[in-house]
């Protein structure tokens, strides 16, 4: 069941003074930190724009200096043309919907997991991206999926990269996460060329700008059939997966391949493990928890624009899919899934899942998909209003975004976490630069440690709070 697009109302964007602003260029968006390396610029205007990796290892969009007007509509950061709010409205505004603050519009949501087949099991988590897209593809209602896989590269300069897959089998090959860089800008050219209807998966930014480019290409928007973005806490740069190898004793240059969300049984699911392989064909497995990579929340080798990101779930697309860190599912070695389903067909096959047994799900309220992503929301809501107004007061350019500069609402403690969560973005990529060019580890880790410890001190209780603390959970236990 298809549904078509329609172009959101917008009105260009403003100067201070008054008077319609210069369209955003990419040259102000890469040089800002705002660039995803999405890819959806090479794709409106292959002649102008290109992406290849910089010496931090995240894709960039280069290319010639000539003014480009398809820019500044397609790009997601540039903060030109419909927002996400605009662009959900276009889609899902309806009665049958519901909105939610945090999560965007829905019609419905869930936790669980994929009871079917081996689907769970091959999966980062519950294996629902799998299992929606399978069967869409298996009823016809798509004739591709377009995702993540890994793939195999004479230079040496990805280790994943999108493709098209055509049947089930080449589906599963693209399941898991994949916290490498991306860029979708051959594949959506494909799709462009290639008649047919297309189920898209991608981070919510990347979801975003396929939106913005089918507004723009007719072909595209008649290509795009369902869009399913995963759940995302930031995208990383290819130096987190050498950092990962380099640890494990696999030097840069040497990693063949690596699973960022290895399986471990007997463990929480957010204990998983990492796997890397060796082009010596020799495979290692650590638990994650081991290595300085191991915290999410610091954002070792996080790209610099996910901090100008406030969409977290993935509002424009029609259903969103996560993992589940909520008690009751948190704990399963096997993993779950976070489900918001806003497209009424995908409704339907989530329903007669849940009905035929092939989907173990719960239904959630909408807070509590939003707590089992707290974090996230935190850093990009309270946390992004206070790095735009930080970027403001030094006149730095930002993207317009549906958060309000201010470092209101926030103590100075919080305040330090975002601070130094920035200077970790901005030093750990130069530290892992300089320490590959002197080839020690070691190197970076006199960066980090440093660094690390005053991240886990901002997070400590002062000390009258830790005696209280104490004293109210023994008084707790000789009342019980």
């Amino acid at each position: 069941m298809n549904h078509k697009q329609q172009p959101p109302n917008h009105t260009p964007s403003e100067s201070p003074s008054g008077g319609l602003a210069a369209a955003v260029t990419r040259q102000q968006v890469v040089a800002s930190g705002c660039c995803i390396g999405c890819g959806a610029c090479a794709a409106a205007s292959p002649t102008l724009h290109h992406i290849e990796l910089n010496p931090y290892g995240e894709l960039q969009a280069i290319g010639a200096d000539a003014d480009d007007p398809k820019f500044a509509v397609v790009c997601p950061f540039s903060g030109d043309g419909p927002d996400e709010d605009a662009i959900a409205a276009s889609l899902y505004g309806s009665p049958a919907t519901a909105r939610d603050d945090q999560i965007g519009y829905y019609r419905a949501c869930y936790a669980g997991a994929v009871a079917e087949g081996d689907f769970r099991d091959r999966g980062s988590s519950g294996g629902m991206g799998s299992w929606i897209v399978t069967q869409l593809l298996s009823s016809g209602e798509v004739d591709g999926v377009v995702h993540v896989k890994e793939q195999t590269q004479s230079d040496g300069d990805a280790k994943f990269a999108y493709a098209i897959s055509r049947t089930p089998a080449e589906v599963r090959q693209g399941a898991k996460s994949r916290y490498y860089p991306v860029e979708m800008s051959q594949v959506l050219a494909e799709m462009i060329a290639t008649p047919g209807r297309y189920a898209v998966v991608g981070i919510p930014c990347f979801i975003k700008a396929v939106r913005r480019l089918a507004l723009e290409n007719e072909e595209l928007a008649a290509r795009v059939a369902y869009c399913v973005a995963i759940v995302c806490g930031h995208l990383k740069s290819a130096a987190f997966a050498d950092a990962i190898a380099w640890e494990m004793g696999v030097p840069p240059g040497e990693l063949a391949g690596i699973d960022f969300r290895h399986k471990l049984e007997g463990r929480k699911a957010s204990q998983y493990g990492v796997r890397v392989s060796t082009r010596s064909g020799e495979e290692l497995v650590r638990p994650m928890e081991g290595l300085v990579t191991k915290d999410w929340g610091i954002g070792l080798f996080k790209y610099p624009a996910c901090d100008m990101c406030d969409d977290v779930v993935g509002e424009t697309a029609d259903i969103s899919i996560g993992d589940a860190w909520l008690p009751g599912f948190e704990d399963d070695a096997r993993g779950a899934n976070v489900v918001v389903v806003r497209n009424a067909r995908l409704g339907e096959i989530v329903e007669r899942g849940v009905r035929d047994g092939k989907l173990q799900f719960t239904p959630l309220a909408a807070a509590d998909v939003a707590r089992s992503q707290a974090g996230g929301f935190r850093h990009r809501r309270l946390g992004l209003a206070y790095r735009l107004w930080l970027r403001q007061r030094q006149g730095r350019w930002s993207p317009a975004k549906r958060v309000e500069p201010s470092d209101r609402g926030m103590d100075a403690r919080q305040k330090a976490i975002f601070e130094l969560r920035m200077e970790i973005v901005s030093g750990g990529r130069e530290a892992f630069r300089k320490a590959r060019e002197s080839g020690r580890f070691e190197r970076f880790l006199e960066w980090f440690r440093p660094v690390e410890s005053r991240y886990r001190a901002l997070y400590q209780k002062p000390f009258h709070q830790r005696v209280i603390g104490a004293a109210k959970a023994r008084l707790r236990r000789l009342l019980s």
